[in-house]
């Protein structure tokens, strides 16, 4: 039995005529190429910053939280000891590390917008809050 590549090959060299040489797809250019490694890196870095203002929200509403409960508006005011003193140190702890989560991510942003070749973009990693919350609670 013939393959198909075989017949093919045939045909072609009987029927030269009909054959043409179809052009190789263009290569990009190294100009192309970092910007396509550009917007890729900062479709990362939007996604790791979405996920840090979720993350956000939830900071803020826990250390709203911790701040309207009557013994911290106590120690808030006062600065008599509260049972949930610990939890808004906490909570003002944690929501300062996803700050500057993404402060530094922010930043790398703007590296990436103006590195200047494909492995510049390549080397730039996003922060990622997780770990950064994991670092302060002594989990890493």
């Amino acid at each position: 039995m013939v393959s198909l590549c075989q017949e093919v090959n045939a045909y072609a060299q009987e029927h030269p005529e009909q054959v043409t040489d179809e052009p190789a797809p263009p290569v990009p250019t190294e100009a192309e190429l970092l910007e396509i490694a550009k917007a890729s890196k900062l479709a990362e870095l939007n996604r790791v910053m979405d996920d840090t203002d979720k993350k956000l929200v939830r900071s803020t509403s826990d250390l709203v939280s911790a701040l309207l409960t009557p013994d911290a508006l106590t120690v808030h005011l006062t600065g008599a000891k509260a049972t949930n003193s610990e939890q808004l140190q906490q909570s003002m702890c944690i929501f300062a590390r996803l700050r500057s989560v993404q402060e530094w991510n922010r930043q790398l942003r703007t590296s990436v917008e103006i590195a200047q070749t494909v492995e510049d973009v390549q080397a730039i990693e996003p922060v990622l809050a997780s770990s950064k919350i994991a670092e302060f609670m002594g989990k890493e």
